[in-house]
């Protein structure tokens, strides 16, 4: 199954098909009905068919009719044999990953970012095209602290001003006749509720 994975040069369904009979391979062939390997490659079994004469095509097994099973099958119950054919080419370094020498490096969609030059990660040099839309290489890393909150600067005898300001004011908004404590002006600048002047109480 590994040499069909890395040299096979099947595609699609007809590779899952070739990976079946790989998967039923032992030394006598493999025999795997038709609709175990449609199952295998999740097709139907005209597809299977049709995939099987194309593995003949690229040499890669070899359709041996009538001649599966074993010495208890009836004859007319025997399923075909398949042989598989495919081998490592001579180029191939017999490793788990199975490389081949000469084979050429994948070609990459875009320049792979520098980090070591402190500048943004573009596209294809693109200087406006940023990959993933996040944060540059130069971008600070996010403070963990939480910032300190620093003295007010105000002299006391300001703040103890405003303070005061605060207090009349609140004094003066309050009202004994309304409901919500507070005098509620109309357009003449009089509280609806005590008749009290606006002019008379900020003066």
């Amino acid at each position: 199954m590994t040499i069909a994975l890395h040299h096979s040069r099947a595609t699609g369904a007809v590779k899952l098909v070739l990976l079946g009979i790989a998967n039923h391979d032992g030394d006598g062939g493999a025999w795997p009905s038709i609709a175990t390997l449609a199952k295998y490659a999740a097709t139907t079994p005209r597809t299977v068919q049709r995939s099987i004469q194309h593995l003949e095509r690229l040499g890669e097994i070899r359709r041996h009719v009538g001649a599966g099973g074993t010495h208890l099958t009836a004859d007319h119950m025997r399923p075909n044999l398949y042989q598989f054919l495919l081998r490592c080419p001579p180029t191939c370094d017999r490793s788990s990953r199975h490389r081949v020498h000469g084979e050429t490096a994948p070609v990459l969609l875009f320049d792979p970012p520098t980090l070591a030059s402190g500048g943004d990660t573009h596209v294809g040099g693109t200087p406006d095209a940023h990959v993933g839309g996040g944060v540059t290489p130069t971008s600070p890393e996010p403070s963990l602290n939480r910032p300190e909150i620093q003295p007010s600067t105000k002299p006391a005898t300001d703040a103890r001003a405003e303070s005061k300001a605060l207090n009349e004011s609140i004094v003066r908004d309050k009202c004994k006749h309304s409901p919500r404590g507070w005098h509620d002006w109309n357009a003449s600048s009089y509280c609806n509720f005590c008749g009290s002047r606006r002019e008379d109480l900020t003066s």
